[in-house]
């Protein structure tokens, strides 16, 4: 490993000029936007502001009576690589909605971020980051949620160039596009009779994106997953086939040096938003989304991360800091890819002061930390949409990113790509999107 203490970062300039990646995620919605929002026509529609935690039910698990607020989704975007074709490792999402994956329509919405942040030189999210995804205020409960994960960089070379593509829907934008071939496809089918010649026109060609340059469409979220009353991450991971990372793109990585999807997936984890928090503890649960980290456990062992708070004044024969490790690491520590969240733990912490580590003190992954101070600066940047981390609630954080990379040598995006936690409310506040 490059640094010993590969945590410790002297991480200000991580915080991009973009405000982080909570801003990106929040500031989602263009304000030029012209499509009639989609709402659930069975909710009070009234309230155009933010989803926020206080609005969910006391007891937040699925009931089969009370209020039902459509879940919530937390996007992590911890992808590897996105191939030779993304340069920035920068992504948008469209989704599609349906009762099966096959049927599922396109949401007719711009593809998410609809804008750049500021700092960024397009919309797109860094390798690296999240945040609390925007709602359109209709339940997922029953339906198919299928992602698709947009390359940034080929979207804004194509406004470059044919600038009508720049306020397109993702409905618009993948209309006429081009898909990997399925494994059991058949014979393509036949094209329909020519349509009859008319007057000659001006209208410009019709925008055909490629699977593979443009987009790679994932696996379907099945119904049932994201269901009402409930708190999700969804974690990218993975590498297109055509990405040069190897091994670090995951265990089940293969590359062929040409277009397809690879490994390149989204996991969901269901968050705990029922168990109470006193007001002077903090509730976390850990996702371990990081393939690298997992590489090197051969030589460093399992991750073992906890919450490690220094002890003042501490004898020089006692312990220097209390260490409340996140689970009970029965098997030696956490191993990716994680199938679950692990179960919310609570904990006395000090904001100031306290740090996630990696490892337990002794272990070749207990030195360093990352701040919660500092996790907090890149996860939730904008204070005013209420998700900082802070006592009396619960949070989830999820470890991302390479520790091979340096946090010196490296610049702000690539900073980025290095090992790091990320740390979200289990009941955020959610934009809504338009």
């Amino acid at each position: 490993m490059r640094n010993k203490n590969w945590l410790r970062y002297g991480f200000a300039s991580l915080i991009l000029a973009a405000g982080g990646a909570g801003a990106i995620l929040v500031g989602c919605t263009s304000d030029d936007s012209t499509d009639t929002p989609i709402v659930n026509a069975d909710a009070d529609t009234t309230d155009t502001g933010p989803v926020t935690g206080d609005d969910a039910a006391a007891d937040s698990s699925v009931a089969d009576s009370g209020p039902q607020e459509p879940g919530k989704i937390i996007l992590v975007h911890g992808v590897t690589d996105l191939g030779p074709n993304n340069g920035t490792g920068f992504a948008r999402v469209c989704f599609g909605l349906g009762a099966t994956a096959d049927g599922a329509l396109v949401a007719g919405l711009a593809p998410q971020p609809a804008v750049a942040s500021p700092g960024l030189p397009w919309a797109g999210i860094p390798i690296g980051t999240g945040g609390p995804f925007g709602s359109t205020g209709i339940s997922l409960d029953s339906l198919v949620v299928v992602p698709y994960l947009m390359n940034a960089d080929a979207l804004a070379a194509l406004g470059g160039s044919n600038p009508a593509t720049k306020t397109m829907t993702c409905t618009d934008l993948l209309k006429n596009a081009v898909y990997f071939p399925k494994p059991d496809a058949g014979a393509p089918a036949e094209a329909g009779a020519p349509a009859e010649a008319g007057a000659p026109t001006d209208a410009a060609p019709p925008v055909v994106l490629v699977e593979g340059i443009h987009f790679w469409r994932l696996d379907g979220i099945p119904a049932g997953t994201i269901k009402n009353n409930g708190t999700y991450v969804l974690a990218t991971s993975g590498c297109p086939s055509d990405s040069t990372k190897g091994a670090n793109c995951g265990a089940d990585f293969t590359a062929t040096g040409t277009l397809g999807r690879g490994n390149l997936k989204i996991t969901a984890y269901t968050l705990d938003r029922t168990t109470t928090v006193a007001a002077d503890e903090m509730g976390a649960q850990f996702i371990h989304a990081s393939p690298q980290l997992q590489g090197l456990s051969g030589a460093v062992g399992l991750p073992t991360p906890g919450f490690s708070t220094p002890i003042v004044d501490a004898g020089p024969d006692s312990a220097t800091a209390d260490y409340v490790p996140f689970a009970n690491y029965a098997d030696g520590g956490l191993s990716y890819p994680q199938a679950t969240a692990t179960a919310l733990i609570k904990a006395k912490v000090n904001l100031a002061t306290t740090t996630i580590v990696a490892g337990g003190p002794g272990t070749p992954l207990g030195g360093g930390g990352m701040p919660l101070a500092l996790v907090n600066q890149v996860s939730a940047p904008t204070p005013d949409a209420g998700n900082d981390l802070a006592l009396g609630k619960g949070f989830v954080f999820v470890a991302v990113g390479d520790p091979m990379i340096s946090t010196t040598d490296a610049g702000q995006l690539d900073q980025l790509k290095s090992i790091h936690f990320l740390g979200f409310p289990v009941n955020p506040n959610v934009p809504k999107l338009q």
